[in-house]
C-alpha cells in the first residue's frame, strides 16, 4: 500500500489531467476505462489522500470517480474524444499534442 498524503484529505481536481494525458499517450492515444483508471492510479498513489481512497456506494473509489469526472471535462476542453464507443477514451488531435509536450518533459 502506497503512503497517503496526510496534508490533504484528497488531490486536487487539476492534477487528473496530466496523469489522464500520460496513461492515454503510452497507449497511442486511446485505450479502455479500466486500462486508464488503473494507469491513472499507479501515476498518482503516492499523491492521494486519505478521502481518495474512500469507496463511494456504487462501490467506486473516488479518485476513480474523478477520474470519470475529469475525463468528462478533458472532452469539454477539446482534449478527448466524445465521439467513441462506451468505455473507449481517446485524445483528439490537440490532447495527442499537449500530451506529446507534456510526457517529452
Amino acid at each position: 500500500m502506497a503512503t497517503v498524503n496526510s496534508v490533504y484529505p484528497s488531490l486536487e481536481h487539476e492534477a487528473y489531467i496530466p496523469a489522464l494525458l500520460q496513461a492515454l499517450h503510452e497507449r497511442e492515444g486511446w485505450a479502455w476505462r479500466q486500462d486508464v483508471h488503473r494507469r491513472v492510479g499507479e501515476l498518482l498513489q503516492h499523491r492521494f489522500g486519505w478521502k481518495d481512497l474512500e469507496k463511494r456506494s456504487d462501490g467506486q473509489y473516488r479518485w476513480q470517480y474523478r477520474t470519470d469526472w475529469m475525463r468528462t471535462r478533458m472532452v469539454m476542453d477539446g482534449l478527448m474524444r466524445d465521439d467513441t464507443s462506451k468505455g473507449h477514451w481517446a485524445l483528439t488531435e490537440e490532447g495527442e499534442r499537449q500530451a506529446a509536450i507534456r510526457c517529452a518533459t
